[in-house]
């Protein structure tokens, strides 16, 4: 082998090495975060809240754990969380729940199961936001819908936030319609959806 191919080879193996140890300390997405990419708003001034369940309901005490998770991804732990100051928190709770705790939150009376509704009630000495769910999972997907709020904005909710399911029944992400129309598709009508229901015939 010439001088000059080994002198090229030995760099070619210095730059590779360099490459593998950058690549081994970059931060792998894992399949636990599934969608919630969140985008880092360090520098930014951050949002000073905490966030609390109601209760001792583990899907809402998981709720309120994923909200102080995505604060500190989004703002970092130290600019984030206010213990312990009313006026920073996040209560997360099913409606029945915050109704009794909060009536003056106005939340409304008959929540549809899985949904949420997220509120910011004003003045005093009360909690910054809101997220009362129709029932336990409604809180838990309330509390992913502020994070995505959160993420997209770097704010705080400016209106009231609120979302149901069109279906009973959670499903994949389909180009399927529920009346049994097909977004994209070129092959007839769906075989999952009819006439607003999930068909008998599967």
């Amino acid at each position: 082998m010439r001088r000059s191919q080994a002198k090229n080879l030995r760099w070619i193996l210095v730059l590779s090495g360099i490459l593998a140890a950058q690549s081994l300390s970059l931060i792998a997405q894992t399949a636990d975060q599934a969608w919630l990419d969140r985008v880092a708003w360090h520098g930014n001034p951050g949002v000073p809240l905490h966030a609390r369940a109601l209760g001792d309901a583990l899907i809402v005490k998981t709720a309120a754990d994923e909200l102080n998770k995505g604060l500190s991804a989004l703002y970092g732990a130290s600019s984030t969380l206010i213990q312990g100051n009313a006026t920073g928190e996040i209560l997360v709770g099913t409606a029945d729940q915050l109704r009794a705790a909060y009536p003056y939150a106005h939340v409304p009376a008959h929540l549809a199961p899985d949904s949420y509704w997220i509120s910011s009630p004003q003045g005093g000495d009360r909690p910054r936001i809101v997220i009362a769910g129709g029932d336990e999972r409604g809180a838990l997907y309330g509390a992913f819908a502020l994070i995505r709020e959160l993420n997209q904005s770097n704010q705080l909710p400016q209106a009231l936030l609120q979302g149901a399911p069109a279906m009973s029944i959670r499903w994949t992400n389909e180009w399927d319609n529920a009346d049994g129309s097909i977004e994209r598709g070129y092959a007839g009508r769906s075989i999952f959806f009819e006439g607003g229901k999930v068909r008998d015939d599967l």
